[in-house]
């Protein structure tokens, strides 16, 4: 609802990267839904699909279960949503309380290979000290300043 509101605006870009969709997934729900993207789309664009979701093993096991069932879309982890949703929570990330979430290890590995070796480790720490950080850590204030709603507070980069 965050993003939506800010892109209501006309302005949808994030990290100077043009968004064309958003589509928001419900949690696990969206990896049988989101068979309906051919129906908005057509064949899978040629442009990447970028997923943001809870830093927590339930969240990247959603990112790896959607990569390998829709290989087509070029599925991929938004690394700067996740990386700025460690810079300003990682400190305060609560603890997790359902320490039964599904987790496939190759679908960390692959969440994983995606970003820095420096970045991975914060969010193998993260689950090693059974935090995570739900996606709702990038608040509005956030995206007000990431879309040119209100200017970047001057020690932000």
């Amino acid at each position: 609802y965050t993003l939506r509101k800010c892109f209501a605006t006309g302005r949808c870009q994030i990290n100077q990267l043009p968004i064309n969709l958003l589509v928001y997934g419900e949690g696990r729900k969206i990896v049988s839904s989101f068979a309906f993207m051919t129906e908005v789309t057509g064949p899978a664009p040629a442009a990447a699909t970028y997923y943001f979701g809870d830093l927590d093993p339930e969240g990247i096991d959603i990112f790896g279960s959607l990569a390998e069932r829709y290989p087509d879309y070029y599925i991929h982890p938004f690394i700067y949503l996740y990386q700025q949703l460690l810079e300003r929570q990682g400190e305060q990330a609560p603890v997790r309380r359902d320490k039964q979430q599904r987790l496939q290890p190759k679908h960390l590995e692959g969440f994983l290979q995606n970003f820095d070796p420096a970045v991975a480790r914060q969010i193998v720490e993260l689950f090693q000290n059974n935090r995570y950080l739900p996606q709702e850590g990038l608040a509005y204030s956030f995206f007000a300043e990431e879309v040119g709603l209100v200017e970047k507070h001057p020690d932000r980069i």
